[in-house]
């Protein structure tokens, strides 16, 4: 591979790698919200 192709490959990576933080994120934040919601009815 050339070193073109490489680096667009790793920043394709790191943007994936932060969408995927951000989904980790929001369905940390639902299970949470969900868990407050159950303890207090």
């Amino acid at each position: 591979m050339s070193p073109e192709v490489w680096s667009n490959f790793i920043v394709s990576l790191k943007i994936m790698g932060q969408g995927m933080e951000g989904i980790f994120a929001v369905i940390l934040l639902i299970t949470l919200v969900v868990m407050a919601l159950g303890k207090l009815k």
